[in-house]
């Protein structure tokens, strides 16, 4: 497993280092967009042994969802796990 995070680690630095103009300045990064596409990388590949290559690509389904998830809040959170986990109370409280 640490293999595998200290590969993902060295993506998002190189993703970080493009993000740098000639002069060496960054532009400025989107920490919340880094923070997704990091963990969303680290949860693919530990638990799927797949690459999503997030930092590359930017129409990834698995970024897609992940974004999906930080951007409607914890109300999409919580419908997203009752729906999963727990699909009799979902239908029972008339969640899709």
């Amino acid at each position: 497993m640490l293999p595998e995070i200290v590969a993902v680690s060295n993506e998002a630095i190189n993703y970080l280092k493009e993000r740098k103009n000639e002069s060496g300045k960054g532009d400025g990064v989107n920490v919340k967009d880094l923070g997704v596409r990091y963990m969303t990388d680290i949860l693919v590949r530990v638990s799927l042994s797949l690459d999503a290559g997030s930092f590359h690509d930017d129409k990834n389904p698995f970024l897609h969802h992940a974004t999906h998830i930080f951007r409607e809040g914890l109300a999409f959170y919580v419908l997203t796990v009752v729906t999963f986990f727990a699909p009799s109370l979902g239908r029972l409280l008339g969640l899709r």
